[in-house]
């Protein structure tokens, strides 16, 4: 709901202080690395299987 800050069980805004983040840029960097690793070995797995299904489709019709 919009309203004051400050007011209203509100929070305040205090401009001369730095943000901080409760993140990991290195962990998340290091997930980021591998979750893109296991989804190229995916995808040369479903690469590598489409030939041979479409030979073992050829082979029963």
């Amino acid at each position: 709901m919009a309203g004051v800050a400050g007011t209203g069980g509100r929070g305040v805004v205090d401009g001369s202080t730095l943000e901080q983040s409760n993140v990991n840029i290195a962990t998340e960097f290091s997930n980021l690395i591998i979750a893109q690793r296991a989804f190229e070995a995916n995808s040369k797995t479903v690469t590598t299987l489409d030939p041979i299904s479409q030979d073992a489709i050829a082979m029963v019709l």
